[in-house]
């Protein structure tokens, strides 16, 4: 699954969770996806046991890279959480889980860098 993963997001950049879901088999499962050790920062609900390991595999090895995405991506890829949207987390944590959209590419995110 990893090598599978790793050439769509090479050759299409930008790939959000329901890209993989819809075109690797046995991506989709019932496991969270969360955003490090926060258990409430979820960056997709509906991953498999080895799609999580796939992922976390091939983002620890820097071969793939985490993009903030819009939610008009997913609403265009016709899959969205119902969750509330992560928003400048407070500094406690959330007490719920939220959503943080994603995509994957396979260079890092460069963000512009902030006027002074």
């Amino acid at each position: 699954m990893k090598d599978t993963i790793l050439a769509l997001i090479s050759s299409r950049q930008h790939v959000s969770f329901t890209e993989l879901t819809r075109a690797i088999d046995g991506f989709k499962g019932d496991l969270m996806m969360l955003l490090g050790h926060d258990r409430n920062i979820v960056l997709w609900p509906w991953c498999s046991n080895a799609g999580i390991d796939a992922l976390v595999e091939l983002l620890s090895a820097k071969r793939i890279h985490l993009h903030p995405a819009s939610d008009f991506t997913y609403m265009i890829d016709g899959d969205y959480p119902a969750l509330p949207r992560v928003n400048r987390p407070p500094k406690e944590g959330y007490k719920e889980p939220h959503w943080f959209p994603v995509c994957f590419c396979d260079y890092p995110h460069n963000p512009k860098p902030k006027k002074k």
